[in-house]
């Protein structure tokens, strides 16, 4: 009896912890290999500059996900890589939505909070002086990512996760961190994805 009370238990913990999904250390924050020699190229120029982000944002408690820190390409219709962006996608373990706001057809609330309070909050760790120090890198793809939980399973952990990403210009970036232009005057006017309930990335309209 005391053995299958045991089992219950930990079946029961480890349905609720669910995965934790975020890097646990530098190795997984930084996406370091690239199979294309052009963004493998521009990484290796910005270490520096990307590390210096990192810290700040480990230091002020945020966590990062899975290749956290990256260089991407941003394409043209034929398919060639037209400018450089870094990516940035955190995992900050405040964000995390009650019950109320968790059903499915919910995510325009979900959506509203991450870019009326999260995008500006946390866009602002980093510097101007990180663009001036970026060499060949165009923009900013701003990721954030969060768990919706399942509460008929768990309050606490597990669930699944969704996120949000939106495409900035360098001279976009500068224009919110010096107070130019609020951040959603611009995520409106520039391309904004997002995935929720599981389902596949889609762009979506920021209001």
């Amino acid at each position: 009896m005391k053995t299958l009370i045991a089992l219950f238990v930990c079946m029961l913990l480890f349905a609720c912890t669910g995965p934790v999904q975020v890097a646990k250390n530098e190795q997984e924050v930084f996406k370091t290999t690239y199979n294309d020699p052009d963004l493998a190229y521009v990484y290796r120029e910005d270490e520096a500059p990307l590390h210096d982000i990192y810290q700040r944002y480990h230091s002020a408690g945020v966590d990062f996900y899975y290749d956290g820190i990256a260089i991407v390409g941003l394409k043209d219709p034929t398919g060639k890589v037209q400018d450089h962006y870094l990516s940035i996608k955190i995992r900050p373990a405040q964000i995390v939505f009650e019950r109320d706001v968790s059903d499915s057809d919910k995510w325009p609330e979900r959506l509203k909070r991450i870019t009326h309070q999260e995008f500006p909050r946390y866009i602002k760790y980093l510097k101007e002086s990180d663009l001036t120090k970026l060499k060949d890198v165009q923009g900013v793809a701003f990721g954030i990512y969060w768990p919706l939980r399942d509460y008929t399973q768990c309050d606490k952990y597990g669930g699944c996760i969704e996120y949000a990403i939106v495409y900035l210009t360098t001279r976009d970036v500068a224009d919110i961190l010096s107070g130019a232009r609020p951040f959603l005057n611009i995520a409106k006017e520039r391309r904004v994805v997002a995935s929720f309930n599981l389902k596949p990335a889609q762009t979506v309209q920021v209001n």
